[in-house]
């Protein structure tokens, strides 16, 4: 795993921002604001200073607000802190919770732990490596272990480890990616694997045993403990995947202390201790203690600015049914959970944030009430995510939207192993955002990617940079730039540039989709895929389709109106994908020669008349002319660019 660093953070640009320091954004407090400075006499915590917002808005003039200011450096958490409505801003009085102007402010939910050179009485039957240390974790507030990850796995709060700038990931055989084995059983009783026998023998010894993998299919990853190993086959506990075992799984073995190396971690939990081949550099060692950091729980007229949230045990800010709240010019990283979780509520904006290194997805924006089709009007805006999903990769995507009416632009989201964005529900907004080394480690996604409900229309997928698509070397049969699977409908794909990858968009049977003014460059077998799974693979699921269908009012004054098409739909058309139009792209092949031009369709050739076609072209160019024909402001891409300096080196 490619450790990331914030050491330079304050040196890197962000829109609006002096590249001196990440302080020059902070708000320019009014003459007549309320400040609160935290670690003075009056307000020696964070949470003092929140607990006393009502009383001291008592005391306010009309419209004054209250600045809640950090001090430099680190303000340390062993809970969250809350917000609720009570304790937040007011139509007329604005809370304003920011860093010190030096820009070194930031909150963590990590302590120092101790650590000492291992000896080898610490771990009877097991050689640890040379340089191997014993980390003691019995002052932590419950035990340090490893935990269930996967899509149907939803996380508790989990002790996470450090040292320096890394995150300490637990140990990997291999070390790097899978490796494939014969399997037998099924999800529910825990499959049985066989093991290289040698590798057996060692394992055997070993205090706290895991595996985790593909076991059912390449774009469904899942974590469990091994319940045993006799001879050379290793049972699994049982799975929550959906899909059944493979014959053939792919898999790696953690947590063992004997396949420990630099910058992995195997925990004992039965004698509170962990063992750590340390990276070289860092002494300080640090674990989580706070599941969460920052929680905003129905309040409202909120802005957290210039601040950096690191190291929590689950979620690092989540915002709950929260109105008007602005969330800008800062970092949120380390999050053993989802780096930044907006559930419910409206108007939430997200401007000009770094998320990075996140156990599960960066961002969410959920919101909205679908049965109305009232938008929750949530945003995120001139941001980078990155590296997301590092504990639980499948469906776990850099940002997750859904409910009705919510917006992810201007930014760059990158380094995944799977989908850079997940969207569900109506009327959402992905345009001008940057998505590249996504789909790194999975089979049958997109870079965007959303499906399986008729009534999840209104989504527009506009005016993106899609590129680098899965792993150089690694080879894949169906990534695409967009993928509107399993039926997706009534969604506008336009003007989107998308690079590599097999196909550019796929419409996987959906209905009344528009594709247009599109690039689609390089793509392995062509630049849009078009099927009819809904008269045919998936006709048993159609009773799902309509039950979803009827969960909502689609005769409906506002539903008829957003949506015509749908309200008019009858069951002779059910699964029938017409209605849609793919019109004015450019698809663009290798040069010859000869060059015969680039595929534009691909799919069942007697399904194909359902579609609209028109002006499609295919050409052939050199990879570096494709640079003019992107319709990204690459301006402000650029800017965008400077921002990834800060994620590159060790601390």
């Amino acid at each position: 795993m490619q450790s990331v660093s914030f050491s330079t953070l304050r040196r890197v640009a962000l829109p609006g921002l002096a590249v001196a320091s990440i302080a020059t954004a902070l708000p320019i407090s009014a003459a007549f604001a309320r400040v609160l400075n935290v670690g003075g006499p009056g307000y020696p915590t964070l949470e003092s200073a929140v607990a006393a917002v009502p009383s001291v808005r008592r005391g306010l003039k009309p419209n004054e607000p209250i600045e809640i200011v950090l001090p430099p450096g680190p303000t340390r958490l062993r809970a969250p802190v809350t917000i609720d409505a009570a304790h937040g801003g007011t139509d007329g009085s604005r809370l304003i919770l920011r860093g010190n102007r030096d820009g070194t402010s930031y909150i963590s939910g990590a302590v120092a732990i101790s650590a000492r050179p291992a000896r080898a009485a610490d771990m009877a039957g097991i050689t640890l490596p040379p340089g191997t240390l014993l980390l003691d974790l019995k002052g932590l507030p419950e035990v340090a272990q490893l935990d269930r990850r996967g899509p149907g796995t939803p996380p508790a709060s989990s002790i996470q480890l450090f040292q320096g700038g890394a995150w300490l990931m637990p140990s990997r055989w291999p070390v790097k990616g899978f490796t494939t084995a014969p399997a037998i059983g099924t999800n529910r009783d825990g499959p049985t694997v066989s093991v290289p026998p040698a590798m057996a023998a060692i394992w055997r010894a070993e205090p706290a045993l895991w595996a985790a993998g593909q076991w059912g299919a390449d774009w469904e990853y899942e974590r469990v403990p091994v319940a045993s190993l006799s001879g050379a086959a290793l049972r699994l506990m049982p799975l929550d995947a959906k899909q059944p075992v493979r014959p053939t799984v792919k898999y790696r073995i953690e947590n063992a202390v004997s396949a420990l190396t630099p910058g992995h971690v195997a925990f004992v939990p039965a004698r509170r201790i962990a063992f750590v081949l340390p990276n070289a550099g860092a002494k300080r060692f640090e674990a989580t203690v706070a599941g969460q950091l920052l929680r905003l729980d129905r309040a409202s007229h909120v802005t957290i600015s210039g601040l950096r949230f690191e190291r929590s045990g689950g979620d690092a800010v989540r915002v709950t049914n929260g109105t008007d709240i602005a969330i800008e010019d800062g970092v949120v990283r380390q999050a053993a959970g989802n780096g930044i979780a907006v559930i419910g509520g409206e108007r939430v904006a997200i401007r000009r944030m770094i998320v990075a290194e996140t156990g599960e997805r960066g961002v969410i924006l959920g919101g909205g009430a679908r049965v109305s089709l009232t938008p929750a009007h949530h945003a995120f805006v001139d941001g980078l995510v990155s590296d997301f999903g590092l504990l639980s990769p499948s469906y776990r995507p850099g940002v997750d939207i859904w409910g009705v009416g919510n917006i992810v632009s201007g930014s760059v989201i990158q380094r995944g192993d799977h989908a850079g964005v997940l969207v569900s529900g109506n009327d959402h907004v992905v345009a001008d955002n940057e998505i590249r080394q996504v789909l790194r480690d999975t089979e049958d996604a997109g870079a965007v990617y959303m499906g399986a409900d008729w009534s999840q229309r209104g989504n527009r997928i506009t005016g993106n940079y899609i590129h680098d698509l899965g792993t150089p070397g690694r080879k894949t049969t169906f990534l695409n730039g967009v993928y509107l699977d399993d039926q997706n409908s009534g969604t506008q794909v336009i003007g989107n540039l998308v690079v590599g990858g097999e196909f550019g968009v796929t419409i996987g049977g959906g209905r009344d989709n528009r594709v247009a003014g599109n690039v689609f460059a390089f793509q392995t077998r062509g630049g849009l895929f078009f099927d009819a799974r809904g008269m045919d693979k998936q006709r048993p699921m159609m009773p799902t389709f309509v039950r979803k269908l009827q969960a909502m009012p689609t005769t409906s004054e506002s539903w008829r109106s957003h949506y015509p098409a749908l309200a008019a739909l009858t069951p002779a058309q059910y699964g029938v994908p017409d209605g849609n139009v793919v019109a004015g792209n450019r698809v663009i092949g290798p040069v010859g020669p000869p060059c015969a031009g680039p595929r534009i369709i691909a799919g069942p050739q007697p399904v194909l008349h359902y579609l609209r076609l028109d002006a499609n072209v295919a050409v052939c160019a050199a990879p570096d002319r494709v640079a003019g024909f992107e319709k990204v402001r690459r301006k402000r891409v650029a800017v965008l660019q400077d921002r990834l300096a800060a994620l590159s080196g060790q601390d």
